[in-house]
């Protein structure tokens, strides 16, 4: 499931409707936030049984798609290999970062920017 929504509160509040659709589910978050409401947003579809992978769009509707437009994401290595093709799909100029989430909220893996 892609959302791309205002905002990670927006996505939330969309996500709770649908709360018992969410289990063994992927959500990809592509909607604006900062880290705090992202954290919250990742526990929410923890809690609700589903995974997670968030980005950020650099781009305007009419590019996606293009070479030249650059997505940001965030992932698991597990999530990536598996949704990355979609994400390819929307963009080839990727930039992805590999984080854990722990009870402290995020960090980045030890080997940093894990590639494309």
């Amino acid at each position: 499931m892609i959302t791309s929504v205002k905002s990670h509160p927006q996505t939330m509040e969309i996500l709770r409707d649908a709360a018992n659709a969410l289990p063994g589910k992927t959500v990809i978050e592509l909607s604006t936030g900062g880290a705090t409401k992202a954290e919250e947003l990742a526990q929410f579809l923890e809690d609700a049984g589903a995974e997670w992978m968030f980005g950020i769009i650099n781009a305007y509707p009419h590019m996606i798609g293009n070479e030249d437009t650059v997505l940001s994401v965030v992932s698991t290595e597990k999530q990536w290999v598996s949704l990355s093709p979609i994400i390819k799909s929307m963009g080839l100029a990727i930039r992805r970062e590999c984080l854990l989430r722990s009870s402290q909220g995020f960090s980045q893996c030890g080997r940093g920017s894990c590639g494309v």
